[in-house]
Parts: C-alpha cells; sequence; structure tokens
C-alpha cells in the first residue's frame, strides 16, 4: 500500500477515533497486509507525521481517557492503569498522566458511591456493606481508599443516600 493511501487511511481513522502510537502501528499493519501490499517503511514515516501534527500523542490520550473514564462512572487508579495498559500506553507516560491528573481516589470512590445509592438501599447493613467493598474493588479503586471511605462514615446508610 502506498504512502499516501495509508495517511489518508490514519487520518480517517483518526477522525473517528483516537489512538495510541502503537495502536496506530498496528491498525496501519494491519491495512496494509489486508491490502497485500509490500512492507516497507511507510508505517514509521507515516507514525513520525502523524506526531509531527500531534495527531498521535500518549500522553495527551492517556489524559483524555482519564477525564472520559472518571467522568461519567468514576473508577479508581488500578482500573485505569490497566485500562491504559491495554491500550498500550507506557508505563511512564500512565505514571505522568495519574500524577498530573492528581485524581482523588476517595472522591471518586464517593461520587460512585452516589450514583450506585438506590441499588444498594436493598440491602441490610451488613450485606450492603459487602455489596460496598465488592463493587468499589470492582472499579479498581485501592483497599486503603476502600477502607478510609468505610472507617469515616459510622453509619453506612450515609455514604448511600443521595
Amino acid at each position: 500500500m502506498s504512502y499516501s493511501e495509508l495517511l489518508n487511511y490514519s487520518f480517517r481513522i483518526l477522525g473517528i477515533k483516537n489512538y495510541s502510537e502503537k495502536e496506530m502501528v498496528k491498525k496501519l499493519n494491519q491495512r496494509s497486509k489486508k491490502m497485500s501490499y509490500e512492507q516497507d517503511d511507510s508505517v514509521h514515516k507515516i507514525i513520525i507525521r502523524l506526531k509531527e501534527l500531534k495527531l498521535i500523542d500518549d500522553l495527551n490520550y492517556a489524559h483524555t481517557i482519564i477525564r472520559s473514564k472518571t467522568g461519567y462512572k468514576p473508577c479508581g487508579i488500578y482500573m485505569l492503569k490497566q485500562y491504559l495498559m491495554q491500550r498500550f500506553i507506557s508505563k511512564e507516560i500512565i505514571e505522568t498522566a495519574l500524577s498530573e491528573a492528581s485524581l482523588n481516589e476517595e472522591e471518586l470512590a464517593l461520587a460512585y458511591l452516589k450514583r450506585k445509592a438506590k441499588v444498594f438501599s436493598k440491602f441490610s447493613i451488613q450485606e450492603k456493606r459487602k455489596k460496598i467493598l465488592r463493587s468499589l474493588a470492582q472499579r479498581g479503586f485501592s483497599g486503603r481508599t476502600i477502607s478510609k471511605i468505610l472507617q469515616k462514615t459510622a453509619d453506612i446508610d450515609t455514604l448511600t443516600s443521595a
């Protein structure tokens, strides 16, 4: 596949969704193989060009993901790290993005519990406590954060009343 065809393809798919650098390399290689064209250094040149145009920036991509994942349905730092790693973003960039985002995991956990208050209200206090622990752990919150939230409130019902 020619350089210009691959470049146009990359513009088209980046117009739909953002990709990390490694995801884009994978997409371009797959497209090139699918179209049965010879492999050359076109993919590498395209990645360099996309970086020059600032269409691919892993740090910016990580910031975007962190904002979207903590906005509507908050999740913990562990879940964010896992998601970013699945997107082939390096550990250094993940750590930088998370430190720059300066997330307060306790506030995120409380926001998540307020959204889920109706679900938890049906259960007894002991069962509610188990459900909250399990739910927060599944959303990637650390054990320290979960225990802090539960210790801050003497009554579990204050957590889930919204």
